[in-house]
């Protein structure tokens, strides 16, 4: 073949190959930009999950805590970490429903976005919660930024002729120390948040010293609690009630102190809320049972005639299906009538969920179980609970026993031991700690006395002398 016709025929060869090179070397590359942008879409639509709020559009929690760390590492002073939560936020969702509910949180986001300054921002968490760093020269400058805000929220309108009071409650830290980690800075906001949750006075709370000692000592009050409960170093006091007119025994109290090892005593109001709190009261409920149980059963094999010991329940017992049957085996197993066990309630506790603990009282009741009202007076809806509550008595407050002396104290007292009388209802004053005050209630007919006036609380052994000179 002639060399002319060869390279022709190479060159062609040649030619068609860079072509074919070139479209599948353009082929990898449009591949490439393909997955390039793929992958930059998805990068952006989890950066939009991750950081951008679904309802408010605004920055999540987790870009929050990004934004806080980049401000600590620049400029850490005169910062405070705010916490915010609107009171009975549930309530409102249940009445105006979830979309309204909705609505209440953009409301809440751009109201902060109004008041807050340049370099500042804010995060809706979940639900009714919200993040905020703010600079402040001091607290007073601070407060009437938050009062700005306070107001604006007292003035929220549903519609064009109805307007709702959102109240919030503001757990302030100041940042003192930026080398703290920002989820403790952030724990801390909630505590001083939470200690005014239930209080109407105030709305905003900063953080100091007593509530980093208060997470201390609940730390270490919950790494002791389940040896202790094994140890038996909850100790059960009974505090006697008696019959006003003859001044006779006629029941008592179990209440619990904690003893511990190397002897030091921790009393109810440092531990019960912490245990009311981790669900740990039901634990401890169970095993005063137990305990009571155990003394009744022993006191009658002795011949001595016990009488009825009241035991308090935490409401989160009712919520546990198996509850009854666990308390009523424990009593058949110790073989102990059910009448010499009643059980304390607060008022507030029924008033939780009304129609579904009535159903665990009618149970306790058609065992045998007698039912206490405590704190009878401090809720809102005591009429409703003698109406739809199978109740043995109540326990009127120690707040109207206090007051007693009082012309209207002394006249809704008289008149709800008539209402508990004609409804065949005992009425318990607790609390009871002068002659005045004994002399009025034996007066008006209260049923039985129980308090310093008579007697403080006292060990079962000391119980049991006075059962033995009854």
């Amino acid at each position: 073949v002639p060399v002319e016709i060869m390279d022709k025929m190479m060159n062609e060869v040649i030619e068609k190959g860079n072509v074919l090179f070139i479209k599948i070397l353009s082929m990898i590359v449009l591949l490439f930009m393909l997955i390039f942008m793929i992958q930059l879409k998805r990068k952006k639509e989890l950066a939009r999950i991750a950081y951008v709020d679904e309802i408010t559009g605004g920055d999540t929690y987790a870009k929050f805590c990004i934004s806080v760390r980049k401000i600590l590492e620049n400029n850490p002073e005169n910062l405070a970490i705010l916490n915010i939560n609107i009171d009975g936020f549930k309530f409102f969702n249940n009445i105006f429903g979830y979309e309204e509910g909705d609505k209440v949180i953009r409301f809440i986001w751009t109201t902060l976005n109004d008041i807050k300054q340049t370099k500042e921002f804010h995060a809706h968490h979940y639900a009714d919660n919200f993040y905020a760093l703010f600079y402040f020269e001091d607290k007073k400058q601070l407060f009437d930024r938050l009062l700005i805000f306070y107001k604006k929220l007292q003035n929220y309108a549903v519609s064009d002729t109805k307007k709702y009071m959102l109240t919030p409650h503001i757990g302030i830290y100041e940042i003192k120390n930026p080398d703290i980690d920002i989820n403790n800075m952030i724990n801390y906001s909630n505590l001083a948040r939470k200690s005014i949750k239930e209080r109407k006075d105030i709305f905003y709370a900063f953080f100091d010293n007593t509530f980093e000692n208060k997470q201390l000592h609940d730390s270490i009050i919950e790494s002791q609690m389940r040896d202790a409960l094994e140890k038996e170093e909850f100790v059960v006091y009974l505090q006697p009630k008696y019959n006003t007119l003859e001044q006779k025994i006629v029941g008592a109290e179990a209440l619990v102190r904690w003893k511990k090892e190397d002897g030091t005593t921790i009393v109810p109001m440092n531990f019960i809320p912490l245990f009311e709190k981790n669900r740990f009261i039901t634990e401890l409920d169970k095993y005063i049972h137990t305990v009571v149980c155990k003394k009744q059963k022993l006191w009658l094999d002795m011949g001595l005639n016990p009488v009825p010991i009241s035991i308090n329940l935490s409401r989160l017992n009712f919520y546990n299906p198996n509850f009854v049957k666990i308390f009523k085996e424990i009593l058949d197993n110790i073989g102990l009538p059910p009448q010499y066990i009643q059980f304390e309630i607060t008022e507030t506790a029924i008033l939780e969920n009304i129609d579904f603990l009535n159903k665990t009282i009618d149970q306790l009741y058609n065992l045998g179980f007698k039912i206490l009202i405590d704190d009878f007076g401090v809720g809102y809806s005591s009429m409703m609970l003698l109406r739809d509550t199978r109740i043995h008595a109540l326990k009127l407050d120690k707040s109207f026993i206090d007051s007693i002396g009082d012309m209207r104290t002394d006249k809704i007292v008289y008149h709800t031991i008539n209402l508990a009388h004609s409804l065949k209802i005992e009425v318990i004053a607790e609390g009871v700690e002068t002659e005045e005050q004994y002399k009025f209630l034996k007066a008006i007919n209260c049923d039985s006395i129980q308090g310093y006036y008579f007697s403080k609380p006292i060990t079962e052994f000391v119980f049991e002398k006075i059962l033995m000179n009854k």
